[in-house]
């Protein structure tokens, strides 16, 4: 009456238009762009369990295989500008993994963790004999994972969150000094959400990277250290 796993796979052939930004954007764009076409094979499992009256988890586990013909990347052309290229033939073999706890503490009061895990194996497999073939495509990293804990109450819900992300390449040709380092970046966010005649307003507060962590997205250029955002948001 009321299963708690569940198993599914799928498979289907599906293509990508490049968009305008793609093909035309000055400098960026390539008119010339095929569209992608992908073959994706998926299985996978969900297991959704409570534990005792006041605590319930689920488990999401994900497993494919994707040939990918025509794929879409942007690249760096130069230092400033970059350009979208087709890469002739790509495998992608990949998991993804998802973690959500909920714990009743008292009444209107819980703990709750989400975490996530991708491993995406994204290579190049257009020509055996070419120096690139095998290697992992540009900006595409291996291993990235997210991992939140919160603490939800009738006054001010806290969370702290992080993300972390594995070393990527900058070309695709694996160049030495192109390699660009992992990060794990974190923050904490505290919310309070107040109900008003129907309407509802959010405030909100974050701080972002918490621990000064210097890292980059792209090549060479360092994303900001920490900060702080403050925002408010009317739900009519």
């Amino acid at each position: 009456d009321s299963p708690s796993l569940y198993l599914r796979a799928s498979y289907k052939n599906i293509f990508r238009v490049p968009n305008f930004t793609e093909l035309y954007f000055r400098h960026y764009g390539s008119a010339d762009l095929n569209p992608e076409n992908t073959d994706q094979l998926n299985v996978g499992i969900t297991w959704q369990q409570t534990y005792s009256s006041k605590g319930r988890f689920s488990l999401t586990a994900d497993a494919y295989w994707n040939h990918v013909k025509d794929k879409i990347v942007a690249v760096p052309y130069n230092m400033f500008m970059w350009t979208n290229i087709n890469v002739g033939k790509v495998r992608v073999l990949g998991t993804d993994i998802t973690l959500s706890l909920t714990h009743q503490l008292k009444k209107e009061q819980a703990l709750r963790i989400d975490g996530n895990y991708t491993y995406q194996s994204v290579a190049n497999h257009t020509n055996p004999e070419a120096k690139t073939y095998g290697m992992q495509i540009a900006y595409t990293p291996e291993h990235t994972g997210s991992l939140s804990f919160s603490y939800e109450n009738p006054w001010v819900n806290l969370s702290f969150h992080g993300t972390g992300v594995s070393q990527r390449w900058a070309t695709n040709q694996h160049y030495q000094g192109t390699e660009i380092n992992g990060y794990v970046e974190c923050g904490l966010t505290a919310y309070r959400t107040f109900n008003l005649k129907g309407q509802k307003l959010e405030l909100r507060g974050d701080l972002k990277n918490l621990f000064n962590k210097q890292y980059e997205i792209v090549g060479h250029y360092p994303m900001p250290g920490r900060s702080w955002q403050l925002s408010l948001m009317w739900i009519i």
